[in-house]
């Protein structure tokens, strides 16, 4: 049973916010706004911020330390990025003596969305939510739900782990007006009729009170494990967004994802559902070579878009569920996603000849999502040289250990746990920057071309890591490669 709302008052309220980042800024307007006296904790506040916000009343910065006390707080939130296994953290939830007491954005955000359905007027439309987690992917699925349901006229916005902080997403927003000592009211912000969340386990171990209209996992694989410290409580901090989710989307081919019940749950996967105890096999969808399909109906044809993987049709099962669920209409919904382009940096060609192309998949940040480049690239080109390697987070990567050796011709190796790799007995050669791994890879794809009959050969950078060993983001892993592509093999 969906939880009633509870109508939370901050007004007084001392509040620790922990990092002061995209989500920590958008809290200190949130709370500010609702009369609550903050403090600020972070280890590298932006000096011009800090001066501009000097004035601004009921809010104080302080330095971020391990030894910190945080007793005499009622209430504290976190950031996405800060752990919640740290000491301080720890000490504070065992003074309050509930894990409630510490919470993260994202909670607010329920908190707020949850006192704004409850208090609507007769003829009003309660906001609905769409939330989606999983290992991979789940970028790609918010993007194109997004795409789909604004093509169709649908009021959505997009936020959470991706773009936008949530609180920012609820009208009205609130905002840091500076030096006048207030935070204000955006009045003028537009009707949403549905927020589509992407939703990282971080967000979501700190989360109690959401209550999504949709609640979807796309699958588990091994990642994070350096901050949940074992795959079942990396996989229990995602099955938290069915707690309170009046429908479940899951993959019945990833049991990790499965929920506690199957009452309004709806499965996608890649074979023709069976029966068994998933019931009405109308409200599950699978794909064959041909396309997708939900029972006996044929939604989408795969031959609309060129080279499409199996993981990507699974990613579009998932909209098409939520389209049905939303009752949108999946003519319409198909259309859309036969367009659709795909984001940055997630298998992104970057530049192709009659000989060769080359991928840029820097969003592969766990050995899950490369796997599934690897599977998609398999199937179109010849020869891989992959370029992989960077922070592995504690993930276990043996789950690569089949395509490697079947798929992979040459791996360029990066990063500080670059000696993972080498485990697979691929033939490696390592770098010591993206534009290194660049040439050796276009020499050894040289090599290839003059020993093979008409080889067509991948290069893709698909590092299965994280990129913070060696670059800002992963983003800025891809664009340098994009660079060294562009100056060193299409010039």
């Amino acid at each position: 049973m969906r939880p009633l709302a509870n109508a939370y008052s901050y007004e007084n309220q001392s509040v620790a916010i922990i990092g002061y980042g995209v989500t920590g800024k958008a809290c200190v307007a949130f709370l500010l706004n609702k009369g609550a006296k903050v403090s600020v904790f972070d280890d590298s506040f932006n000096t011009s911020n800090k001066q501009s916000l000097a004035n601004t009343e009921n809010l104080t910065f302080c330095e971020v330390h391990e030894a910190l006390d945080l007793r005499e707080f009622d209430q504290v939130v976190v950031s996405p990025g800060v752990n919640l296994r740290k000491a301080f953290i720890q000490n504070y939830i065992a003074h309050k003596g509930h894990a409630s007491a510490v919470i993260g954005d994202i909670e607010l955000f329920a908190r707020q969305l949850n006192e704004i359905n409850s208090g609507l007027v007769p003829g009003e439309n309660p906001i609905k939510v769409v939330a989606v987690t999983g290992s991979n992917g789940k970028s790609t699925v918010v993007d194109m739900l997004t795409k789909v349901l604004l093509k169709q006229g649908v009021n959505v916005a997009l936020g959470g782990n991706f773009g936008t902080a949530a609180l920012a997403l609820i009208a009205p927003n609130f905002i840091l007006a500076g030096n006048n000592g207030h935070s204000e009211q955006n009045t003028s912000a537009p009707r949403i009729d549905i927020i589509v969340l992407e939703l990282s386990s971080f967000q979501l171990e700190s989360t109690f009170s959401l209550c999504p209209d949709i609640g979807c996992i796309l699958n588990i694989s091994s990642d994070h494990l350096d901050r949940h410290g074992s795959m079942a409580a990396y996989t229990l901090a995602k099955q938290q967004i069915y707690a309170n989710a009046a429908t479940v989307v899951f993959n019945r081919d990833d049991s990790a994802t499965s929920p506690s019940s199957l009452e309004n749950a709806i499965s996608v996967g890649y074979n023709q559902f069976d029966g068994g105890q998933l019931g009405d096999s109308t409200k599950h969808f699978y794909q064959t070579s041909k396309g997708i399909y939900c029972g006996q109906h044929f939604l989408f044809d795969a031959s609309q878009v060129m080279g499409i993987s199996q993981f990507q049709l699974v990613n579009m099962q998932v909209v098409f569920a939520c389209c049905q669920i939303l009752k949108v209409n999946l003519v319409l919904a198909a259309q859309s996603l036969g367009e659709y382009k795909g984001l940055p940096h997630r298998f992104e060609t970057v530049y192709h000849s009659k000989t060769s192309i080359w991928i840029n998949d820097s969003k592969a940040t766990n050995p899950g999502a490369c796997l599934a480049a690897l599977e998609s690239l398999a199937k179109q080109v010849s020869h891989i040289i992959l370029i992989a390697g960077g922070d592995a987070k504690g993930a276990d990567i043996q789950m690569l250990a089949h395509a490697m050796s079947t798929h992979v011709d040459r791996l360029i190796l990066i990063g500080k746990d670059a000696d993972l790799f080498t485990q697979f007995g691929t033939p490696f050669t390592r770098a010591n920057s993206i534009e290194d791994a660049v040439e050796k890879a276009k020499a050894y794809a040289g090599e290839l071309a003059r020993n093979h009959d008409n080889p067509y050969i991948g290069v893709m950078l698909s590092p299965a890591c994280a990129s913070i060993d060696m670059f800002n983001n992963y983003q800025h892993r891809g664009q340098l490669f994009c660079q060294a592509v562009t100056a060193q093999v299409t010039a």
